[in-house]
């Protein structure tokens, strides 16, 4: 049982002879606004030498080795520093924080980007990004959840 207006999220194709509503359809302001500027993007020093230390995946995409799979020394995704460093910045330019990180205002928070951990500064809508760290996400959950 839904709460009155609680968000439906249907993933499946349209047909209007079963989808049509009866009544007219409700959206949130939110999905209405337009999206917000790009935010401003920094590396710190220390977040450029990260990405500068990081293992890349194979240019040939050959394929890696079990152990180096198993161990996850290198990035499984992206094959340069160049663009790992671009995916980073066009992340924090689409700005991904939550409605409640915006509210906020000043924070550091992390998110994952491929096997590492991206941790910026949020500072009057210019962002910092402080360090790129080594972070196996499905190793930790699967860790955390016992398996």
């Amino acid at each position: 049982m839904l709460s009155d207006g609680t968000p439906v999220l249907d993933i499946k194709p349209y047909i209007s002879i079963y989808d049509s509503p009866k009544s007219p359809s409700k959206q949130p302001a939110w999905i209405c606004s337009p999206p917000s500027a790009p935010l401003s993007v920094f590396f710190s020093p220390e977040a450029l030498a990260d990405i500068a230390s990081l293992e890349y995946a194979p240019v040939d995409n050959a394929v890696m080795s079990k152990k180096a799979v198993k161990k996850r020394k290198c990035l499984r995704f992206f094959q340069s520093k160049e663009e790992l460093h671009q995916s980073i910045n066009d992340i924090i330019q689409a700005d991904p924080r939550s409605l409640f990180r915006k509210k906020q205002g000043n924070t550091v928070f992390s998110f994952p980007v491929d096997s590492v951990d991206v941790k910026v500064e949020v500072k009057d809508e210019v962002v910092t990004v402080l360090s790129v760290s080594k972070n196996d996400y499905v190793t930790n959950l699967l860790k955390i959840s016992g398996a």
